[in-house]
């Protein structure tokens, strides 16, 4: 098993997450671990969306208001400065 730093993730994105569609990619990052792998999607939305308490998914024709609100959630969630 081979384990990424997230300098690996920056260079290499695309062949990274070309690489996860046959078999999971691992990086570190501060000591913890996260698995980059597929996963049928609307499982995993709805998923995500029990999990995230007053999210909805995402679905055509959104108010501006609830464009606005999914927006400022997102933000909130992007830490890729950090990476």
């Amino acid at each position: 098993m081979t384990y990424l730093l997230t300098s690996d993730l920056k260079q290499r994105t695309g062949r990274i997450l070309d690489a996860a569609i046959r078999q999971p990619q691992f990086v570190i990052r501060g000591g913890a671990l996260f698995v980059i792998a597929k996963v049928e999607a609307d499982a995993a939305l709805l998923a995500a969306a029990d999990q995230a308490t007053g999210l909805q998914i995402s679905r055509p024709g959104l108010t501006e208001a609830e464009r606005t609100h999914r927006n400022a959630i997102l933000r909130s969630l992007d830490d890729a400065e950090g990476w």
